[in-house]
């Protein structure tokens, strides 16, 4: 039997940031593209998603279980 691949994914969204600035970020924090090429890693511009949940402090960091969103707390 083959081992099952690691299907972790990283979505980042980004307050208030342009597309640009966003690459400009990745570049300078050391992004490996294949992450994002090979759907490891995603950087989207938040259009909403940020304040749906109660705009918590930041950073702050949410699991999506493939079927409910919930916010985790260190």
């Amino acid at each position: 039997a083959q081992g099952k691949q690691d299907q972790t994914v990283v979505d980042l969204y980004f307050i208030h940031e342009t597309p640009d600035a966003i690459g400009q970020w990745a570049k300078r924090s050391g992004v490996m593209p294949a992450d994002i090429e090979q759907g490891r890693l995603t950087l989207n511009v938040d259009e909403g998603l940020y304040s749906r949940y109660g705009s918590p402090a930041l950073p702050a960091l949410f699991l999506f279980d493939g079927q409910q969103i919930t916010q985790v707390t260190p």
